[in-house]
């Protein structure tokens, strides 16, 4: 796999903040070969292979990156915490943001309320800011749906703009940093919104 000049550009801008967890977040965002059908994750020896490029270029140490790597890395079938990266093949050599009980359920799919509804419902996700009520907040929809769902970061915000339009999710108002996103409260058992 060819090295993403997007990536590095990006995750150069954040380099001095940025964690292991979100790198690799990154890293399946620009990855080719991680849309619908392809194997869950990426390759971790491409990903070092950024970090080292990075470490050339910026704030980035790569040692100290490919140690905290190795901590935080679990090879848990669920979510863990916001922290946590996931190994998602048996061999260990690929690796998410997100656990493969995931990428089972959601690879490919491209109904951001499904998305939704299996975060809330159906797996052990919380959000960081839980006291914000019981929604997802917009920009971790927007990862999940282009890490593990079959869309493109552009394509998920075009179709919750869409959802939005005709009443499939509700928002919290756009102006709101941490904008969460919830499902219509007849589709969902429990619409903690604050009111």
């Amino acid at each position: 796999m060819e090295r993403s000049e997007s990536l590095l550009r990006e995750a150069g801008n954040r380099s001095e903040y940025l964690r292991q967890r979100e790198f690799v977040a990154l890293a399946e965002r620009y990855a080719e070969g991680t849309a619908a059908g392809a194997d869950p994750g990426v390759p971790r020896e491409w990903l070092l292979a950024h970090v080292e490029a990075l470490a050339g270029e910026s704030h980035v140490d790569a040692e100290s990156f490919r140690s905290n790597l190795s901590e935080v890395t679990t090879d848990a079938e669920t979510w863990t915490d916001d922290r946590a990266v996931y190994e998602v093949d048996e061999d260990g050599d690929r690796l998410s943001a997100y656990p493969p009980a995931w990428h089972e359920a959601l690879g490919g799919v491209t109904s951001l309320p499904e998305v939704v509804r299996y975060l809330l419902d159906e797996s052990d996700y919380r959000p960081v800011d839980a006291g914000a009520g019981d929604g997802v907040p917009e920009a971790d929809l927007l990862d999940v749906a282009a890490a593990v769902g079959g869309f493109t970061r552009e394509a998920a915000k075009a179709a919750l703009e869409d959802c939005r339009a005709d009443g499939r999710l509700i928002e919290d108002a756009d102006q709101h940093p941490e904008a969460n996103v919830y499902l219509p409260r007849s589709e969902h058992e429990q619409d903690a919104r604050p009111e």
